[in-house]
């Protein structure tokens, strides 16, 4: 059986909702794979690697 995925809910205005469905229509993916991009490119930050680094945040279970 696959893993549950959790589910992180967010609220954007509706300027910034019609613009992420636009732009995951034009790249042909869901919005959840736009917004799983988001969060892996803001993951992979250097200031944000800083942290995860410091606390140790990549040793989470």
């Amino acid at each position: 059986m696959p893993k549950r995925k959790p589910q992180v809910r967010i609220y954007v205005s509706e300027d910034v909702d019609k613009l992420l469905k636009i732009i995951a229509a034009v790249k042909e993916i869901s919005v959840n794979a736009l917004m799983n991009e988001a969060i892996e490119d803001y993951l992979n930050k250097p200031d944000v690697q800083q942290i995860i680094d410091k606390h140790r945040l990549d040793d989470l279970d």
